[in-house]
């Protein structure tokens, strides 16, 4: 993408200016996706220095014209990226999220900004198959998204394919090499998977539900409501971290051949039993690499950073100083990193 920071920082401050006459009692739609709007607004400065981080990747890792590229936002939640990337000149710009509630929520929210022209799309990955790119470059990209994907190999079998891909970029906050978020996103791990989720306590982690192991034993006694309960409870537990077809699967397999599989290896990852939604999956970054050369992408890991404009004075003084840590010694910050920037880029 050719083009500069400073460009980049001119279609943030409009976009945040935007952001900031947006009136909340225009709001209209409610529940997860209005708070979850709510808390991006409120905490605009260091979202909008994500996306610019994100805009500036791609300018740094592609040649073409921005006006000669499709941008998709995938996985888009609110849709704020999608509506920051429709004030620059990219071609096209495309929403898609599997919940229709959130694509909703941002079409709505897109028209109370007076942001016009991006397409909102339901759906998953597979719809990634259905672009039409007007033989356009493309760019995906998505925030906290990917340690959410069900079936990863799935997933970039089908980026991929699409035709003139340059490169894509992830953020997630899905951290490996930051004991303390491993230790925080093990516990929610725990929790989503043993006791489950609560609404009221964690807004922004989603819907309430019942625990993972819960559902997924009610899905094997739908499925085969003649199964002993001792073979239930088993097939519940080693099948953590599938999703509902993968688990009639797995029960089909073990009636025709006897033989159960292992539980996953990770001690605490797992996925919705019906969305596949993984709870903040942690991957190590040599399997996120093996991923990405398996599908002809490059790899490119870099570090986040923290919000150094929240909080009190001393606070935002130590966001700044472990910001400063973490671009002056980036193997060692990546321990201390909030997130990672996974890029994936093209190769010829």
């Amino acid at each position: 993408m050719r083009g500069t920071k400073d460009n980049i920082d001119i279609y943030a401050a409009e976009f945040l200016a935007k952001l900031e006459s947006l009136n909340e009692n225009e709001i209209h739609f409610t529940g997860y996706a209005k708070d979850y709007l709510l808390y991006l607004i409120k905490y605009r400065l260091h979202y909008l220095s994500i996306y610019q981080s994100i805009f500036q990747i791609i300018s740094e890792n592609t040649n073409a014209d921005i006006e000669d590229m499709v941008f998709v936002d995938f996985g888009a939640g609110n849709g704020l990226m999608a509506m920051f990337a429709r004030l620059m000149p990219f071609h096209r710009v495309l929403a898609i999220d599997l919940d229709q509630e959130f694509i909703e929520a941002a079409n709505n929210t897109a028209g109370l900004l007076s942001i016009e022209g991006i397409e909102f799309i339901h759906g998953g990955e597979d719809r990634l198959l259905q672009l039409e790119t007007e033989n356009k470059k493309v760019v995906i990209a998505g925030t906290d998204v990917i340690e959410h994907i069900y079936d990863l190999s799935v997933f970039f079998k089908m980026v991929v394919q699409i035709p003139n891909l340059l490169l894509t970029v992830f953020t997630t906050a899905s951290n490996p090499q930051n004991p303390r978020i491993v230790k925080k996103l093990m516990d929610l791990q725990q929790r989503e998977e043993l006791i489950g989720g609560d609404s009221e306590d964690r807004a922004l982690f989603g819907y309430a539900h019942k625990s993972f192991l819960e559902l997924r034993k009610e899905i094997i006694m739908n499925f085969r409501s003649s199964m002993d309960r001792e073979l239930v409870h088993t097939i519940a537990r080693i099948s953590r971290g599938l999703r509902k077809d993968d688990i009639e699967k797995l029960i089909l397999d073990y009636e025709k051949k006897g033989v159960l599989p292992q539980e996953i290896s990770h001690p605490t990852n797992t996925c919705h039993p019906y969305t596949g939604s993984w709870s903040e999956r942690l991957i190590e970054l040599e399997d996120y690499s093996i991923l990405y050369s398996a599908y002809g992408l490059k790899l490119i890991v870099s570090n986040g950073f923290y919000d150094s404009q929240k909080g009190e004075v001393l606070r935002r003084l130590i966001m700044q100083f472990l910001n400063w840590f973490i671009r002056l010694m980036p193997v060692q910050g990546r321990k201390i990193s909030p997130f990672i920037i996974l890029t994936g880029v093209k190769e010829v």
